[in-house]
């Protein structure tokens, strides 16, 4: 078995989605779910996550990823279409021993996200 099938409480938890786009918008989607309290860092950003950050849902920085920004965070993924970009975050993310998931590439994650069958309470993991 590769992975242990956790299911983490990230409730109120820092996390930081590396990437602004609309796959970054599905992340966020995902994090906000679990209550988490979201970061969100890239040059641009789209406007479906615009619009948390204008509702103050979410916190936004409006530069590229640099290694400062991981301090206190619990998760981490990065969902950019920079494979340098990526390719960082998840270096950087493992040395701080903060779980990290790069979109698409399961060679640089420490945990993937499968795909999910939610009927709170109930939810199953595939």
């Amino acid at each position: 078995m590769k992975y242990l099938p956790i299911f983490y409480d990230l409730s109120v938890r820092p996390c930081l989605v590396v990437g602004a786009g609309e796959i970054a918008a599905r992340k966020v989607r995902q994090l906000r779910k679990a209550e988490a309290r979201v970061t969100v860092i890239a040059p641009d950003i789209c406007e479906e996550l615009q619009g948390l950050v204008d509702n103050k849902e979410i916190h936004y920085i409006a530069e590229r990823f640099s290694a400062e920004i991981l301090h206190d965070k619990m998760l981490v993924i990065a969902a950019t279409n920079d494979e340098e970009v990526n390719r960082q975050v998840s270096e950087l993310a493992k040395a701080k021993n903060i779980p990290v998931n790069v979109v698409d590439n399961t060679d640089l994650c420490s945990f993937i996200m499968p795909s999910i069958v939610d009927r709170d309470p109930v939810q199953i993991a595939i």
